[in-house]
C-alpha cells in the first residue's frame, strides 16, 4: 500500500494530477468494456462504477460544505465500493486488501472532519490516492448515468473529459431485456423508458459537440470487433501512451447459458417512433418494423413489470429516487 494513502494532508497539494476522465452511457451498452480498456492504458486508473454524485444528493450533500453525518455516510459508502471491487471486481480491482481499506478511510476522515469539503473535492483526493497506489497520474471513473449531469461535472472538474459509449438502442434493449440475471436486472426493462433514455444521451453528445466540449464517442461494434484499436483511439484522445494488445478479461454477458432472443415487431416499432431520426443520425438503420395484437400485449406486460421493480427500488433506496428525478427531468428540460 503507498503511503499516501494514509496521509493526514491533502495529496492535492503535493501531487499534480489532470482533470479526470468519466465513462458515461447507457446499460448493456459496453461501458464496463471500456473500463476494461481503460484499466489496461499505462498512468491511468479508472474505477468502475462510481455514483458518489447520486449519493450526496439522496442525502442533500450535493450542494454546499458536508457535514459531519454526511461526510460520514460518503465515506462508508466510498469504503464500500472498494471493499465490494477487491471481493469481486473484474475491472481496475484496487491493489490493497480489505484490511488496508480501514486504515485508508480512516486517514481521509481524519483528513476531512471539522473542515469544510464538498463531496467532489472527497471523490477527487479520494481517486488521486487510488491512482497513485496504482501506479498511475491520471485517474477517472464509470458511472453511465452521469451523462445527466456534464454541466455540473464540467464545472467541478475544469477540463474534465466525457467518454460515451452507444450501442444501437434496439441491441441494447434487447441485451437488457434478455441479460442474465449474474449481469444485470431484466426487470428494468422498458422501450419507452430506454428510448427516452438513449435519445436524451444522443442529445447530449450532440450538444457536447456544439459546444467544442472535450468529449468522445466510442461505437460499441468498434468495441468488440477490434479492441486495440478503440484502446489506442482512447490513449490518443487523453494524451496518454496506448498499451499493446487488449486482455478481454470478460466478454459480453447478454446472453450467457440462455437462447438469445429478439424484441418483438412492436417494440422495435416503439423504439423507433420515438428516437425518430437521431437513429440514422448516429449512424443506426430503421427496421420499418409494425405494431401487433400480440407485441401490444408484451409492452403492457413488461410495463407492469417495469413499474413494479420501480416502485421497489425507490422505497429500498433514496439514491434510486435521484435516478429517476435526473432522468425525468432530462427529458422535460432537454437537458
Amino acid at each position: 500500500m503507498h503511503p499516501l494513502l494514509l496521509s493526514s494532508r491533502s495529496i492535492k497539494d503535493s501531487v499534480s494530477m489532470g482533470p479526470p476522465v468519466i465513462v458515461v452511457g447507457l446499460p448493456r451498452s459496453g461501458t464496463s468494456f471500456v473500463s476494461d480498456i481503460l484499466s489496461q492504458i499505462p498512468d491511468l486508473y479508472v474505477f468502475d462504477d462510481l455514483y458518489l454524485y447520486r449519493e450526496a444528493k439522496a442525502i442533500g450533500a450535493d450542494a454546499g460544505y458536508l457535514n459531519a453525518g454526511q461526510l460520514d455516510k460518503l465515506l462508508f459508502f466510498l469504503g464500500w465500493q472498494i471493499r465490494a471491487r477487491i471481493k469481486h471486481g473484474v475491472f481496475s480491482v484496487p491493489d490493497m486488501t480489505v484490511e488496508d481499506v480501514d486504515d485508508a478511510m480512516t486517514a481521509l476522515g481524519e483528513l476531512y472532519r471539522g473542515k469544510r469539503a464538498t463531496w467532489f473535492e472527497l471523490l477527487e483526493e479520494w481517486m488521486m490516492r487510488l491512482a497513485i497506489n496504482q501506479g498511475a497520474s491520471h485517474w477517472g471513473y464509470k458511472a453511465p448515468q452521469d451523462f445527466l449531469h456534464t454541466a455540473l461535472l464540467s464545472r467541478v472538474f475544469p477540463g474534465v473529459k466525457f467518454i460515451f459509449v452507444q450501442r444501437d438502442p434496439r441491441d441494447m434493449m434487447r441485451s437488457l431485456k434478455y441479460v442474465h440475471n449474474m449481469d444485470g436486472n431484466p426487470k428494468q426493462y422498458h422501450p419507452v423508458a430506454y428510448s427516452l433514455y438513449w435519445k436524451s444521451c444522443a442529445a447530449k453528445i450532440k450538444e457536447l459537440r456544439s459546444q467544442g466540449c472535450g468529449s468522445l464517442v466510442l461505437k460499441f461494434d468498434d468495441l468488440v470487433r477490434s479492441p486495440s484499436d478503440c484502446a489506442a483511439e482512447v490513449a490518443r484522445y487523453l494524451g496518454l501512451f496506448a498499451p499493446g494488445e487488449i486482455l478481454v478479461k470478460e466478454k459480453n454477458s447478454s446472453f450467457n447459458n440462455k437462447k438469445q432472443q429478439e424484441l418483438t415487431s412492436t417494440e422495435k416499432w416503439v423504439i423507433e417512433k420515438i428516437i425518430g431520426s437521431d437513429l440514422q443520425l448516429f449512424g443506426f438503420q430503421t427496421s420499418n418494423s409494425k405494431p401487433s395484437f400480440v407485441g401490444a400485449y408484451e409492452v403492457i406486460r413488461v410495463s407492469v413489470v417495469f413499474l413494479v421493480y420501480q416502485i421497489v427500488r425507490v422505497n429500498k433506496a433514496s439514491s434510486a429516487l435521484v435516478s429517476i428525478k435526473s432522468f425525468i427531468y432530462s427529458i422535460f428540460s432537454g437537458k
